[in-house]
């Protein structure tokens, strides 16, 4: 009889199975091109010079913009070795396969075995689940959906749907401790006990889908259920 695999070996599974096709939904999801925006409007005008470590960078695509925002280097960490395949294609396309570098592992456990460029304080930027039983996340309207909530101890674990083609389904999860609606502050305190200060949530007008067409954004604004946070790292 074959043992049941971790959850750390079927999450790899899922994630290498439909890598390419999560690495286009940035530029289909309503959501994802939301959160692309706002990923580009925390990184600010300018990376020039810095290095960058992309914990769960997946298939690459906020790494690339911080590469064109003139970031000297990259690394990427992620538990998908599909993933990761995909980023390294795409660099190879750019021509610029030097400035990126790939790393297997899970952000979720030590790091400290990779010889990973780049320590000391620096600037964080990172999205995350902030009410995963909001109206908006269960509409389809912003083509993500999260499904078949269910209690664990001290959150909540839900099934994502990414629009696509095919769909790209997984599995997630958010602690309670970071769960609120809207931009609300109750969220600081995780991230300042790990060394994260000057936390703040990017507004959602800063992107460009949200100027344009701010009456389809109107249900997303008032309670989403993702959020993007830049901070300092100390």
């Amino acid at each position: 009889m074959t043992p049941p695999i971790s959850h750390a070996e079927q999450t790899k599974l899922e994630y290498d199975s439909f890598a390419p096709a999560y690495d286009s939904s940035h530029t289909k999801s309503p959501l994802r091109k939301l959160e692309y925006q706002l990923i580009r409007h925390a990184l600010g005008p300018s990376l020039t010079g810095l290095t960058v470590l992309d914990l769960g960078g997946g298939s690459g695509v906020h790494a690339r913009q911080a590469l064109e925002l003139g970031a000297a280097s990259v690394d990427i960490i992620d538990i998908s070795p599909g993933m990761l395949q995909v980023a390294a294609n795409a660099e190879k396309a750019l021509g610029r396969e030097r400035a990126m570098r790939f790393f297997e592992g899970d952000a979720a456990k030590s790091l400290a075995h990779l010889p990973l460029r780049g320590e000391g304080p620096g600037r964080f930027v990172g999205i995350r689940t902030s009410n995963p039983e909001s109206s908006s996340a269960r509409s389809g309207k912003y083509g993500v959906v999260l499904k078949e909530h269910r209690r664990i101890p001290g959150g909540v674990k839900f099934v994502v749907v990414v629009d696509g083609d095919p769909p790209v389904e997984f599995e997630a999860g958010c602690p309670d401790v970071l769960r609120s609606k809207g931009l609300e502050a109750k969220g600081l305190k995780p991230y300042k006990r790990f060394g994260l200060t000057e936390v703040e949530f990017m507004p959602f007008e800063a992107a460009a889908v949200v100027q344009r067409d701010p009456e389809f954004w109107k249900d997303y604004v008032e309670d989403p259920f993702a959020v993007v946070v830049r901070a300092v790292k100390m």
